[in-house]
């Protein structure tokens, strides 16, 4: 005798209870929707493509200070004489011809001019002669850079009141003196 608990065979299953119904399917996807649009907020894709955009800005900066000081080291003076730039943007004349004259120098690789290209953010230049100081500063777009101790100055190098602040355009600089 069969035991009325005995399962099923699947020749006894009907055509509809071989598969997951429609409402099943959706709410499967509207919960894979709901976990991605967390990772995604989680991650945050913008804050890492500012990040990098930062980093590549830092590079930048680091690269044309150390130019600038293997060129005073070998010619002992800096690469503008004596009218340093004062707040000039690195895609702008003179800076520009000091980047060339760096280059040309073999201070700066050639593919530096590819660099400043890539780079989406305005970097400034500032000099003074009299001691020797190059001060390279860039508007950070990453919110980890823009409370960063570093992002306290003018876009010329100057400490700036109220920075790190978010809310205030404050400039990320190196320097070299």
């Amino acid at each position: 005798m069969k035991s009325k608990l005995a399962l099923n065979s699947s020749k006894d299953l009907t055509p509809l209870s071989k598969g997951l119904t429609l409402s099943e399917v959706l709410i499967t996807l509207v919960v894979l929707a709901i976990l991605v649009a967390i990772l995604i907020v989680i991650i945050n894709p913008l804050e890492y493509l500012h990040r990098t955009q930062d980093s590549n800005a830092e590079n930048v900066a680091i690269e044309y200070i150390n130019a600038c000081t293997r060129y005073y080291a070998n010619h002992g003076e800096m690469a503008w004489k004596s009218s340093p730039p004062s707040s000039l943007a690195f895609d702008k004349e003179p800076v520009l011809g000091y980047t060339q004259m760096l280059i040309s120098e073999g201070e700066l690789k050639p593919e530096f001019n590819g660099a400043l290209d890539k780079n989406n953010r305005q970097i400034y230049l500032t000099a003074k002669t009299n001691p020797p100081e190059v001060i390279v500063c860039f508007d950070p777009g990453s919110k980890s850079l823009s409370v960063d101790e570093e992002t306290r100055y003018g876009f010329d190098g100057s400490l700036k009141e109220g920075c790190p602040d978010p809310g205030e355009e404050c400039y990320w600089c190196l320097r070299q003196e």
